[in-house]
């Protein structure tokens, strides 16, 4: 398991993953902690989002790595959740994941440090050409990236 919760360790993840070019979202969940007299509040910051994502490992065998690799990425005190993606099967592919440093409002009125998460996806709009979208953005404090083969 790999944990981030700065640039610096995003980095390497990303790079070990190859930036989940060419991956693809088999799960998408969104888990919210948050209640307000037991009614959820979504967008509270107390959401954990779960990206199950298949990737293609091209390249070398003998980096000891199975050519098809599930990761399962879960971002911890989620807020700014936005999402495009349809679901349509052209709408699940990944052309990338890319992370940057941001900042947000705390729950307490002042900014904090956080991550932003951009997943970029191919998109044939009108079916003659495809563009790169961002069809999930978000910002984040934590997360963890775990192989399960």
């Amino acid at each position: 398991m790999r944990r981030i919760s700065s640039i610096q360790e995003a980095k390497p993840v990303l790079e070990y993953f190859k930036g989940f070019h060419e991956g693809f979202v088999r799960r998408f969940t969104v888990l919210s902690h948050a209640h307000n007299q037991n009614k959820p509040r979504p967008g509270s910051g107390g959401e954990e989002v779960d990206l199950e994502i298949a990737i293609d490992r091209p390249g070398n065998p003998t980096e000891g790595r199975p050519r098809q690799q599930i990761v399962v990425a879960r971002f911890y005190r989620v807020r700014g959740l936005s999402t495009s993606v349809g679901g349509l099967s052209c709408e699940s592919s990944l052309d990338g994941l890319s992370m940057t440093e941001a900042s947000r409002t705390a729950e307490n009125g002042t900014r904090e440090p956080c991550l932003r998460a951009a997943l970029t996806q191919p998109r044939p709009p009108d079916g003659r050409e495809r563009k790169k979208q961002k069809g999930l953005v978000f910002t984040f404090r934590s997360a963890e990236f775990t192989e399960i083969f």
